[in-house]
Parts: C-alpha cells; structure tokens; sequence
C-alpha cells in the first residue's frame, strides 16, 4: 500500500470484503485510462522491490497479488500434482482477471459477455476459443468446439 500511496488516480477498495491477507485491491480513477495508469503502477511497485502479480479487470479493477499467486499458476500446479496434461484442461473467462489461466497449453474458452481487455488475447494465442454465446452457453460453446462434450448437450441443458 505505501508503494503506491502518492498515486492519486489509485483508491484503495473501502468494502473490506475485497481485501484480502495477500491481495490488496484498488479502483481506476475513470480520468485516466489504463494505458496511462498501469505502466506508473508497475514502476512504483518495482521501485520499492516488490514481487507482485498485477491484475487489471473490469475496465476499474487494479488488484496487487504474491507474485507466485495467479488463476494460472493454480491451474499448473493442480495439473501437475494430478497429472493432468495442460492439454486436457478447459478455462473459461470474461475479464482481465482470467487472462493468465486462458493462454498456454490449456483449452481457453472466452465467452461473448466478456471485457474488451481480453480482445488482444485474439492475437497471442492459437488455443483461446472465442464464443458466440455468453455466460453458460458459451461455455459450453466451447467445450463442444474442444470435443469436451457432444453435439446436442447445449439444447437438452438449455431446454
């Protein structure tokens, strides 16, 4: 908190329900944008030597993580622990907080009601199924485009 303390577009989130022991959490003042706001976070936080995972969602959110601590590196640990190829592990997301478990090995699925910060994964991955339908439907719009599941489950659930 104190790296960041003379950053004036930064507001540390009031509802105590949102910070956590290891995650610190703030709001975007809407002046300025994230392209602007998020290099100046990452410099405050290196500048004071800070092993940190940032995490920019919702076109608002800023949360401050362990470095080690991501949706991702989760996912790698249980894949390993379990022995379960990355390959055969479906993600599905809509925001910015998603972005480190959609890329990679994993079967990525980005459903339609998704945030814009997650257009650019469009680029940067061959493994990210972007859906038609959101919410759960496209969820499983994905898992049939993965062959997760068979033709016709998503009109019997939906029915």
């Amino acid at each position: 908190r104190e790296a960041l303390s003379n950053l004036s577009f930064l507001y540390l989130q009031k509802d105590e329900m949102t910070q956590r022991e290891f995650k610190i959490s703030y709001d975007l003042d809407s002046d300025i944008t994230p392209e602007e706001a998020l290099p100046l976070v990452h410099h405050e936080l290196t500048q004071a030597k800070a092993n940190y995972n940032l995490v920019f969602s919702h076109g608002t959110y800023v949360d401050i993580l362990p470095s080690r601590a991501s949706k991702g590196k989760a996912i790698r640990y249980l894949s390993t622990k379990w022995k379960i190829p990355m390959e055969k592990v479906v993600t599905a997301g809509d925001s910015g907080n998603d972005r480190d478990m959609l890329v990679g090995k994993t079967a990525g699925i980005v459903v339609a009601n998704r945030d814009p910060e997650l257009d650019g994964l469009k680029r940067t991955s061959g493994r990210i199924y972007f859906a038609e339908n959101g919410y759960a439907g496209g969820i499983l719009e994905g898992l049939k485009h993965y062959g997760f599941i068979k033709e016709g489950v998503h009109e019997e659930v939906s029915a």
